[in-house]
């Protein structure tokens, strides 16, 4: 079937350049997404670590295309492990003497530029901090002392227009 194809782990991380003719010379700009794209030791799609994608448009024709990883504590483990170390927050979990304490922060769900920053985020954990050109993951953040040491940040953060705030 064909709509599992979806939820096979991303081969690799890509970076390259196409000539895309008949663009506007005003469509400047980078659109950024966010999605489950390693599904090696995932048992639902949902837990899935999460792949940022970009497109950058230079408004000249040309888009520059990258995906990469994003680089959580538990997808460095797991990757170095070869194996499942978490439970999966859909899935079946694992039991305490298993190692089913700690979920696992596969910061899937979305990413925003916030704050002159972009984040990958994921409901039930803190944002981790890209780099907005390579993709890279730089590190979890508490977003300035804002998140305390037990807190989640919000996987749909909405924007305020009128009174200009999140």
């Amino acid at each position: 079937q064909t709509w599992l194809e979806t939820y096979r782990t991303a081969p690799s991380e890509e970076s390259y350049t196409v000539q895309a003719e008949g663009l506007p010379e005003d469509l400047v700009g980078t659109f950024y997404r966010n999605g489950p794209g390693n599904f090696d030791y995932a048992k639902h799609p949902f837990d899935g670590d999460g792949m940022i994608v970009a497109v950058t448009l230079d408004g000249s024709g040309t888009a520059h295309f990258r995906n990469r990883f994003v680089r959580t504590k538990g997808y460095v483990l797991e990757q170095r492990a070869g194996k499942e170390l978490y439970s999966g927050s859909f899935s079946s979990p694992k039991p305490i003497w298993a190692g089913g304490l700690e979920p696992k922060n596969t910061a899937n769900t979305n990413v925003v530029w916030w704050g002159g920053r972009l984040l990958a985020l994921w409901e039930g954990g803190r944002p981790h901090l890209l780099d907005e050109v390579s993709l890279a993951t730089s590190r979890e953040t508490n977003l300035g002392g804002v998140l305390k040491a037990s807190d989640a940040f919000s996987a749909h953060p909405r924007m305020d227009v009128e009174r200009k705030r999140s």
